[in-house]
């Protein structure tokens, strides 16, 4: 006799086989170095401030502010000049076509 949970582990290794995943990569191409330090640098102002019990004042939030903002700061600077690099190679590329030998 087949029980239900026989059933289930069935019809979970049929999907798992034949049911295509779709996997989104959110691959940030224009990450680097300085992003890394910055991104270390925030996390380590974050424990430090929440080793002193989170204070909504003083010394220790205001750095970690400050690193956090400069961490935001710094991608989306990143992302933009990635996205304007790529409009640019893009309408360089389109521009250099020789349409007259195209037709």
């Amino acid at each position: 006799m087949t029980s239900n949970r026989d059933i289930v582990q069935c019809l979970i290794t049929a999907s798992n086989s034949c049911i295509p995943i779709k996997h989104t990569s959110h691959e940030k191409h224009w990450w680097n170095e300085e992003l890394d330090e910055l991104k270390m640098q925030d996390i380590d102002a974050t424990n430090l401030w929440r080793s002193v019990g989170c204070p909504r004042s003083g010394v220790f939030n205001a750095n970690r502010l400050q690193c956090k903002y400069r961490y935001k700061i710094a991608i989306k600077q990143a992302a933009m000049n990635a996205d304007e690099e790529f409009n640019d190679e893009l309408f360089d590329y389109f521009s250099a076509k020789d349409d007259d030998a195209f037709w």
